[in-house]
């Protein structure tokens, strides 16, 4: 996490989306240690799976989801492959 913070604060940015995005990622990734059943230390990304690296189980994906609905005003059940992904 702290690695990302100061990568990203070092960041000349050439836009509002990239800073938008950095934001958002940085919120997410905020959300994700927060409800993370395991304490591990582990350097979070893109490509971190967060089942089998984090050990979250269906109650914490469901609570994850939650708290990302409510924060960013989404609604991942409108998504056309919603179940497919889930």
């Amino acid at each position: 996490m702290r690695e990302i913070l100061n990568k990203n604060m070092n960041r000349e940015y050439d836009n509002k989306d990239d800073i938008t995005r950095d934001i958002i990622k940085i919120e997410l990734i905020n959300i994700i240690i927060r409800f993370m059943p395991c304490r591990k230390q582990i350097a979070l990304d893109e490509e971190t799976d967060i089942v089998s690296e984090l050990e979250y189980d269906s109650i914490a994906l469901v609570e994850l989801l939650n708290e990302i609905e409510e924060r960013f005003g989404v609604d991942f059940i409108d998504l056309p492959d919603f179940a497919e992904r889930f």
